[in-house]
């Protein structure tokens, strides 16, 4: 591939992970969603990291802000309350608390939109639904695209059609055994990573 080529959105390597290897997948990972509340990978005593709200007010609001918060025994819906309506008074660790919240949010979408792309394999209700998929059966070489478009799956068979307009039906009661679906063009990698039904995968 030059490096004029652009790569496909599915190609690129996943951002988020639960644990993160080196400076910059640390970056990406800085702040992370925990019982419902956004932490970050910053901790004093070994710890998994400690709430933003935590860090704000123990670790910036001396510095840099209200000393006389950091001391208050506070909950934590109390202090993002107070962090975020802090914002709108120019505090500078109301700023941060924003910015770290929003990137928490942010975070857990983009997990959300990566899991949503991964290839996989369909199951056959969502080869009802689908409109365009990749076809993959033990006896190919490769996967095929096929498009169920206007073909209709019934309660033994599915009609498929494939890209040169050809009619194909399978047994409902074979899928995932003879045949099956991929929401992508599967790679050698993962057609042979994912077994079939009945196989071991060692």
């Amino acid at each position: 591939m030059n490096e004029n080529q652009k790569k496909s959105v599915f190609d690129l390597p996943k951002m988020v992970t639960d644990n993160p290897k080196g400076n910059f997948e640390v970056m990406l990972n800085l702040v992370y969603g925990k019982d419902g509340w956004s932490y970050i990978r910053y901790s004093e005593d070994g710890t998994d990291g400690m709430p933003i709200t935590d860090f704000c007010f123990k670790k910036l609001c001396p510095e840099f802000g209200c000393s006389a918060f950091a001391d208050q025994t506070m909950t934590d819906e109390e202090k993002d309350e107070l962090l975020s309506g802090c914002v709108f008074d120019n505090c500078p660790v109301a700023t941060v608390y924003a910015a770290l919240s929003g990137y928490g949010h942010l975070r857990d979408r983009l997990r959300k939109h990566e899991d949503a792309m991964s290839n996989r394999v369909l199951t056959l209700e969502e080869v009802a639904k689908s409109e365009v998929m990749w076809y993959d059966d033990r006896l190919r070489t490769r996967a095929q695209v096929v498009i169920l478009g206007w073909g209709r799956c019934e309660p033994d068979f599915t009609k498929l059609v494939d890209r040169c307009g050809d009619e194909f039906y399978r047994k409902n009661a074979s899928y995932n055994d003879f045949w099956r679906c991929w929401l992508r063009k599967p790679t050698e990698a993962e057609r042979r990573e994912t077994p079939w039904a009945g196989d071991s995968h060692e």
